[in-house]
Order: C-alpha cells, then sequence, then structure tokens
C-alpha cells in the first residue's frame, strides 16, 4: 500500500480520488482532513460531494492563490445547493465543531485544518 493511501481503510464515506487534484489527479490530501470530512458526513447522513480537495502548484487555482490550504492537501470544498443545505451543513459544522476555517459560497462550503492560518474565521466569497 503506498503512503498517500496509509489511514484510508477507516474513511467510511469517500475515496482518495474524490479529494485529488482535478487537473494532474495527485492523492496528496492529509488523511486528517478527510477523517474529519468523513465524520461530518457521517453526522449529515446524505451523500457530500467534494467539489476540490488537494490542488497541486499547476492547478489553475492555485496559480491564482499559491498560499491556499488547498495547496497543503488541508483544505476541502464541499458542494451545496442551494440555502437549506448550506444553512444544514453549515450549522452541523459549528455544532461538531469539527473546523474552525470556513468559508462560504453560492455552490460550495470549503472546510480547512490549515494551523498556519487564523483560526475561528468564517469568510464569504464573492
Amino acid at each position: 500500500m503506498s503512503n498517500e493511501h496509509v489511514g484510508w481503510s477507516t474513511i467510511k464515506h469517500f475515496r482518495p480520488e474524490e479529494f485529488a487534484c482535478s487537473c494532474c489527479g495527485e492523492h496528496k490530501i492529509v488523511i486528517e482532513l478527510v477523517k474529519k470530512v468523513d465524520e461530518l458526513r457521517k453526522a449529515y447522513g446524505r451523500p457530500m460531494t467534494i467539489n476540490s480537495g488537494y490542488r497541486c502548484m499547476s492547478h489553475s487555482e492555485s496559480l491564482r492563490k499559491p498560499t491556499s490550504s488547498h495547496t497543503k492537501g488541508v483544505a476541502a470544498d464541499i458542494r451545496v445547493d442551494g440555502s437549506r443545505e448550506r444553512f444544514e451543513l453549515l450549522a452541523l459544522i459549528l455544532k461538531m465543531n469539527l473546523f474552525t476555517r470556513i468559508g462560504i459560497a453560492n455552490g460550495f462550503i470549503h472546510v480547512d485544518i490549515d494551523l498556519h492560518k487564523d483560526s475561528r474565521v468564517a469568510w464569504v466569497y464573492s
């Protein structure tokens, strides 16, 4: 088993490919993040789609935001369809206290565990 898959045996709701870079397929996601997202998914009780996980430095978003937590493999964008789903997922994230860095967008909620950035923050994407 390769190092990139170490710890995945405990993950119930996701596969490594769901967190892989969309431009190159690399799986450099930190397993602690995946465990938290998996715990969130279990509590949510419904399927969740990961819009973006790890992003390599050649990814178009990384070129625009080279300090993104996605480039470190410590962030994920979870797709939401509409305001009700956004509210329910956000309420659950806050209740479970799994993430202290949350970004809110029209079509996704960003969560990360980046220890090198401010915690207890929430932002909106314009």
